[in-house]
């Protein structure tokens, strides 16, 4: 090799510059003279320009005096550009726009990033939350039978419009935000209903026209609203249209049911034929309920829209709905067929219960009419609602007490009721209260099961401070129970009806300033537990816990759970509740409860409950 200079190399090692060594860098001197590529700088250091190449000998063998050569590549450190070349580019007109549009494009961008996000959170769809509640989904509803509720400034022993309305107040106090009014129609009876001679005017015994609209405007002040009840089945003798269509004068001919002989076996709810005979036409009429109260045909056109006129008057008056009684009974079989023994009667002939009634009650036609009001009502007020009290689904109520056909018979009724609101009542102007029904220790476990059950709960007045019947008739048409005083404080004069059998103790003034009493219990569960959102939009599962407790939860995510209990029976019980109700903890912080139920610490595990009480507490769910 020729031209071959040594030098120390910094790990002790002989290094070799490679000049014709046939390693070069990979820029070459075209001239091939090597100037440029081998400096020495000032320390002694040798440098290059170019990309050189390192020649490392590693020890020489010993023994044959080989030795090995290790090229490697000179490592060059980037020293950057100095200041004037920087200022070029920086002062450039290029890199000037380059910036700027970088910086507008940066921030430009970033604006419509935040945008869109915004955009995505406003428009994106949401998961679907519970559609709110109406007014009458809400709170439950009060029925009122004006006539014994509150004598008003006649002082006659009867109650009235004026009445009502001084009484809002205490109605409101309940946590109730509808009233279902008795029927105010113009009628040929003093206390019950069913005996309408006028659709379309106030009774004058309960006030007037002027009175009503004043009291729906005091309501809707207040954030009330008023359904009145009337029965759409029958009129009075004494109706016009009765009277032009025993004459047969048109349009009224057959406005009601009508045959030229007695065709059938149909019975009315009273046992008796349900057929009567008009001297004046000549002709069979039918009524199944009292021969003074023939049933309309409401498979004649013109009657349907006479109620469409009816309701539409009503609702611009300042009512809100309607609850129709006795709606099973509108439609009938056309061709008069026989009705049929029922197979599972145990009364003899003559009695209503011993034919099925199938002819002459809930026939499909009878939905359709129901359908087609309460269409008709939608176009006057999209508010409105349209509530039935009777049986529709013929599916029954709740006879022998016991837990076991509680909860058989709520299931049954909101099994029948799917897919629609359902009302749940425990009293009304036709069957006894519930103290009188069933005994007096139970109003609170009733009142507690049903106000907050899935769907709408309507008290009829009184129930909530548990009164009794009175001993004439009807008997749940007590005057109300305002004080310990003439005519329970009904009215200034004896009342024209029976009081209340336990008016001296259960009375508004009695009750109203303990919060054990029934009322101080039936507040709390309308103004504290009922207006939860696990009441208002949870789940529901009920368990029966040794055939003597009934139980319930309701449960919504996101809020506490709610657990119902009552023990019907005769005998105190311990229930171990967290086993057979999902989700459910053992810790429970009492709502509300009978008085005769213990102070203690409360576990779904081992509940104790004495005969005739109720509980009502919060949980925190457990996740399944």
């Amino acid at each position: 090799m020729s031209d071959e200079r040594e030098t120390e190399g910094v790990d002790g090692s002989t290094r070799l510059l490679a000049g014709e060594m046939g390693v070069r860098p990979t820029n070459s001197d075209p001239e091939g003279d090597g100037a440029e590529e081998k400096l020495v700088t000032e320390d002694g250091k040798l440098n290059s320009n170019r990309e050189t190449s390192e020649v490392k000998f590693i020890s020489a063998d010993s023994q044959n005096g080989d030795a090995k050569i290790d090229i490697e590549n000179v490592k060059h450190t980037f020293a950057g550009m100095g200041k004037d070349e920087l200022m070029k580019f920086a002062n450039d007109p290029f890199w000037i726009r380059m910036r700027w549009f970088l910086f507008i494009f940066f921030w430009v961008l970033w604006i419509a990033m935040l945008v869109g996000a915004v955009a995505i959170i406003i428009l994106a769809p949401k998961c679907a939350g519970p559609a709110p509640l109406k007014w009458w989904e809400e709170s439950p509803l009060y029925e009122v039978n004006v006539r014994t509720f509150v004598d008003g400034e006649k002082e006659d022993g009867i109650g009235d419009l004026v009445g009502l309305k001084s009484k809002l107040d205490y109605i409101k106090g309940l946590g109730v935000k509808g009233i279902v009014l008795s029927s105010v129609l113009q009628s040929s009876h003093k206390l019950e209903d069913g005996y309408v001679e006028n659709f379309a005017e106030v009774d004058p015994l309960v006030g007037t026209v002027h009175d009503f609209t004043n009291l729906t405007a005091a309501m809707k002040e207040e954030g009330m609203h008023l359904i009145l009840d009337f029965i759409p089945n029958h009129t009075s003798k004494k109706h016009p249209w009765f009277v032009a269509s025993e004459k047969k004068e048109s349009p009224f001919t057959d406005y009601y049911v009508w045959t030229q002989k007695e065709p059938n076996n149909w019975v009315s709810l009273y046992g008796e034929s349900a057929w009567a005979y008009s001297e004046i036409r000549k002709e069979y009429y039918l009524h199944q309920f009292k021969p003074d109260q023939p049933d309309l045909n409401f498979r004649n056109r013109e009657v349907i829209n006479e109620f469409k006129k009816i309701m539409k008057l009503w609702l611009e008056r300042g009512v809100s709905g309607f609850q129709m009684s006795n709606v099973e009974f509108l439609v009938e079989d056309k061709d008069f067929g026989e009705d049929f023994v029922n197979p599972h009667t145990v009364v003899t002939l003559g009695q209503y219960d011993f034919l099925q009634h199938s002819k002459t009650a809930n026939l499909p036609e009878t939905y359709d009419v129901l359908r087609e009001l309460r269409e008709s009502m939608l176009n006057v007020s999209s508010d409105s609602v349209l509530a039935v009290s009777s049986n529709v689904t013929r599916y029954g109520g709740l006879h022998e007490f016991t837990a076991v056909n509680l909860n058989h018979t709520i299931y049954g009724w909101m099994r029948a009721t799917e897919g629609y609101r359902t009302f749940w009542e425990l009293g009304n102007a036709y069957r006894s209260r519930v103290a009188s029904r069933f005994s007096p220790e139970v109003v609170d476990g009733l009142n507690a099961v049903v106000m907050l059950l899935p769907g709408t709960p309507i008290t009829l007045y009184g129930d909530e401070l548990g009164m009794s019947d009175s001993d004439g008739e009807p008997r749940a048409l007590a005057p109300m129970a305002w004080r310990n005083s003439t005519a329970a404080g009904f009215s200034a004069n004896e009342s024209i009806s029976a009081l209340s059998l336990n008016f001296q103790e259960k009375n508004v003034e009695t009750e109203e300033s303990s919060e054990d009493s029934h009322l101080g219990i039936y507040r709390t569960l309308s103004k504290k537990a009922r207006t939860s959102r696990s009441i208002m939009y949870g789940k529901f599962e009920s368990t029966v816990y040794n055939d003597t407790v009934y139980a319930y939860t309701r449960l919504k995510s996101g809020n506490p759970g709610y657990l119902v209990v009552f023990n019907p029976s005769d005998y105190e019980t311990t229930a171990n509740l967290k086993e057979s109700l999902k989700s459910m903890s053992d810790d429970l912080t009492l709502v509300v409860k009978s008085p005769h139920v213990e102070d203690r610490k409360y576990q779904a595990s081992s509940l104790y409950l004495p005969a005739k009480s109720m509980g009502v507490f919060t949980f925190v769910p457990q996740q399944e």
